[in-house]
Formats: structure tokens, C-alpha cells, sequence
């Protein structure tokens, strides 16, 4: 009886504990309940997806991404919103926002050429004698064909 009683003790506690989980496939944070676009042909649309190290590490089902939830796993519920992937534009002028929102600097018609650049800026500056810099930009690319 008591041989028997070991025996089980032994197997609950055996099939209790799991198996155990490789720290380098435990996801930072998991975005479950969504309805994602992965933009993957193969599979178009996902209801979860896990990130590690900010980057995807995992994409499927809400049951399949909580396997790789570990205790310091954030987890995000989306509720059933829509996500997708970041759209991100590579060709950025940080410096536009300054020259085109910055009181006082002068702003070129995409429509101008080079003679008509040089013109709205001796006209800028004749209007402006107190300022000793002129700064504008955004001039149309057709203002100075042949430019390499």
C-alpha cells in the first residue's frame, strides 16, 4: 500500500511540473487577443505575436504565445484591435520641421525654379535687413535640373 501510494505521489508530482522553459525562447512581451496582419502570404493574419529583445520572435494563436510567457513577460491584451507592422519612411529631413514651422524663416512654392528661388530670397532680404542669416528650404526638385 505504501509502495503503491509512493508510486503515485512520484507520478503527480512528475507530471505537475511541466516541462521546463528555455530562458532564450521566453518572450519580453506577448500582444494577444489581436487581429494582426503579419504580412506573410504564407499566414496573413494572427490572433498573437510574441517579442524578444525587440524583435518578433513568434507569431500564431493566443494559446500558442502564452507558452512563451515567462514571469516577467509583459503581457498586452489587445482586445481585438487591429495591428500591423510599422510603416517607416528611410528619408527624413529632421531639420524641416524647424525650417518650416520657426517664425521668420523663409519658405519656398515647390512650383519655383532657380530663378525664382533667387528672387523670393532678395526679395526676403530686402524685406529683412535686420536678419544677418536667411534660413528656407523645400524648394521643388525640378529647380535645378541637371543637379547631380
Amino acid at each position: 500500500m505504501i509502495n503503491r501510494f509512493i508510486v503515485l505521489l512520484l507520478g503527480f508530482t512528475l507530471l505537475s511540473c511541466g516541462p521546463e522553459k528555455d530562458p532564450a525562447n521566453i518572450a519580453d512581451t506577448i500582444f494577444i487577443n489581436g487581429n494582426i496582419y503579419t504580412v506573410n502570404d504564407s499566414q496573413p493574419w494572427a490572433e498573437a505575436v510574441a517579442v524578444k529583445n525587440g524583435k518578433i520572435i513568434k507569431v500564431g494563436s493566443s494559446l500558442d504565445i502564452e507558452a512563451i510567457k515567462g514571469e516577467n513577460t509583459e503581457v498586452i491584451d489587445l482586445g481585438g484591435k487591429f495591428v500591423m507592422p510599422g510603416v517607416v519612411d528611410a528619408h527624413v529631413h529632421p531639420y524641416d520641421v524647424y525650417l518650416q514651422d520657426y517664425k521668420g524663416n523663409l519658405k519656398f512654392s515647390n512650383l519655383l525654379d532657380a530663378e525664382g528661388i533667387a528672387k523670393a530670397i532678395k526679395e526676403y532680404a530686402e524685406a529683412n535687413p535686420d536678419k544677418s542669416w536667411i534660413k528656407g528650404g523645400t524648394y521643388g526638385a525640378g529647380a535645378f535640373p541637371g543637379a547631380k
